[in-house]
């Protein structure tokens, strides 16, 4: 039943609750008990996942998630980068922080898909690595990657950072992620001697945020 106009002194029928009124709301629910045999266009909210979503006639599609999952985290001191090592920044404030994706305990370098919350996620980061102590090299590359679960998934790289200059380098990209997925930042750098991360000039952070379902 669609759309109905009633007349003046028309019954309410449960067939009417049942097919106008019922399936023309936003049905409360939980991810396992969804209604059964729904029509398409039903709406729900899933008080589990706080997700709402819709039936398009075959399944049921993701429409939006109240408070999704992001947060930025920074560091407020220097951390030293040594020559030709692939090291882990490891964060120490966040800026925020919601669905507890960071840890400051535990595991303070990571981000962490949050149960029930696998989607696409949009990670961007940006690191300054300071000018090389030697003011005439200015040798090597300077280098962000991404991690997923401890493997590169994507990285950039500055070659010849420049005599006596710091080197800037931002990186972004969308990932699919399932929950208890976690994600790193490395850098690494080849000058021939250790350069920290500074934080006055540039303050480096890392970012996440689910932008939507996979």
């Amino acid at each position: 039943m669609g759309y109905k106009t009633w007349a003046n002194e028309e019954v309410l029928a449960s067939a009417d609750v049942n097919n106008l009124l019922m399936k023309q709301t936003v049905i409360v629910c939980t991810s396992g008990t969804r209604p059964g045999s729904p029509p398409e266009g039903m709406l729900i909210y899933e008080t589990d996942t706080d997700t709402y979503r819709g039936y398009d006639g075959s399944a049921w599609q993701e429409i939006f998630v109240l408070n999704p999952p992001r947060a930025e985290v920074t560091r407020s001191s220097t951390q030293s980068i040594p020559d030709s090592v692939q090291t882990t920044l490891v964060w120490q404030t966040a800026n925020y922080n919601y669905r507890a994706m960071w840890n400051s305990v535990t595991n303070p370098s990571r981000l962490t898909i949050p149960a029930g919350m696998g989607g696409l996620y949009r990670f961007n980061t940006t690191v300054e690595f300071d000018h090389d102590p030697d003011p005439q090299s200015g040798t090597g590359t300077r280098q962000v990657a991404l991690m997923k679960n401890g493997a590169i998934v994507g990285r950039l790289i500055t070659a010849n950072a420049g005599t006596g200059q710091a080197a800037r380098v931002f990186y972004e990209r969308e990932i699919v992620a399932a929950a208890g997925d976690y994600f790193e930042v490395a850098v690494y750098q080849n000058s021939g001697t250790a350069i920290v991360i500074n934080v006055v000039q540039t303050t480096p952070f890392f970012q996440a945020r689910r932008v939507g379902p996979a």
